[in-house]
This record gives C-alpha cells, sequence and structure tokens, in this order.
C-alpha cells in the first residue's frame, strides 16, 4: 500500500508555507501529535520568472540540494526532540518525501501528560558540500496522544501460535510449569509423555495415542 504523503508546499524566497503550486495563499501546519509519523512530500517554490501573475510559482531544482526538517523545545539547542535528514529525493519532479518521527524519547518526556505543548519547527537545506540555510521557521503545537504506541500489539495481518500451541512445538532449554513433552510414534498410535511429578518423580509414559 503507498504512503500518503502530506503535500508541504515552501516557497523559500519568501521562508513561508503556502497553499500550493498556482496559490500563494499561507499555509500554517495543522498540530502534530505525541507518537507520530509524519509522512511529508515536500517541494520547494520560487516566484516564477515567465509571468507576472501573483500566484504562479516554479519548482525550484533540487538535485543539488539536501533537506533537513527539526523539531526542538527552545532554539539554538545542539539535541533537538525530533530531526529528519535523511529524505528520498525525486530530482526529475523536484521534491523530497521522507518520514518525521515524533515518537522519540525527548518529545515524549517534553509532552510528559501535558494536554499540548508549543515548539519550533526549522526547515534547513544545503547545497553539496555547503552550510546549511534556514528556509522555514515557526512555532508549532503538538498535542498528546489519547493512546499509546502499539508496537508490542499482534499485527492482524499474521497469524500467531498461543503460549500452549508453542509449548507442543518447540523445544526450550527450561519449560514452563507443569508442560509435559509428547513424543508420538511414526505410525501414530502411540505417545510417549515426559515430565516430573510434583513430588520429584519422573513421568516416563508409553500410551495409546490419541
Amino acid at each position: 500500500m503507498a504512503t500518503a504523503y502530506r503535500k508541504t508546499f515552501l516557497n523559500w524566497v519568501e521562508k513561508r508555507l503556502q497553499i500550493g503550486e498556482l496559490n500563494g495563499g499561507e499555509f500554517v501546519f495543522p498540530h502534530f501529535f505525541k507518537y507520530e509519523s509524519v509522512p511529508i512530500r515536500l517541494y520547494l517554490l520560487e516566484p516564477a520568472q515567465d509571468t507576472l501573475g501573483p500566484d504562479e510559482f516554479s519548482r525550484v531544482d533540487i538535485s543539488n540540494l539536501s533537506l533537513r526538517v527539526t523539531i526542538n523545545d527552545t532554539l539554538d539547542d545542539a539535541t533537538p526532540l525530533a530531526e529528519q535528514s535523511t529524505w528520498t529525493q525525486n530530482a526529475s519532479q523536484n521534491y523530497w518525501e521522507g518520514v518525521l518521527d515524533l515518537n522519540t524519547a525527548g518529545m515524549s518526556t517534553y509532552i510528559g501528560s501535558n494536554s499540548s505543548m508549543t515548539a519550533y519547527i526549522q526547515i534547513a537545506v544545503a547545497e553539496t558540500g555547503g552550510v546549511w540555510r534556514t528556509v522555514y521557521q515557526r512555532q508549532i503545537t503538538i498535542e498528546n496522544s489519547v493512546a499509546q504506541p502499539t508496537t508490542t500489539s499482534p499485527d492482524p495481518t499474521k497469524t500467531y501460535r498461543t503460549a500452549e500451541e508453542s509449548d507442543g512445538i518447540y523445544d526450550t532449554p527450561v519449560m514452563r510449569q507443569g508442560v509435559q513433552k509428547v513424543a508420538i510414534s511414526p505410525s501414530g498410535n502411540y505417545q510417549r509423555i515426559w515430565g516430573v511429578d510434583d513430588n520429584g518423580t519422573a513421568i516416563d509414559q508409553i500410551l495409546p495415542y490419541p
């Protein structure tokens, strides 16, 4: 399934976000959320040179540029709350794609149990081998999350064995309490059961199967 990237148009001449290539109206980032991973497709725009229209813009050639997006609670800080400097560049269509991951330890600590907090977002570009140049910086709002990440929840597209089913399939150095191991004869008519009783007596029985 394709990622639904959020298209973001940045006028790097005026250092502001705008609605689109044919609409220079001001755009403001919506609120972000704690634990959020934000898929972004970012276009750099500049006023078109071949028209006098106020809402005509061209995509900037990004083939020689790198992108970095940073979120932090303070200014001039070497340890931001979240940062993404690795982006997939589409040089033919002149845009970057990537995911800005807010699910960081620093971000979680900063938001804590507050319903929302303000932070700064900064977008910078650099020519190959050059220095970073800030092309956008604003305050944003980060909302707390209703639920915590479910990274340990089962994937609904997969099937999983229960602990009891795994006990019957996998051999482990130490079994769970009360578990007995069973070997079945090639004909499937007999079973051999190994285990230990609570009084310390070894269990080794051959019985009909099943």
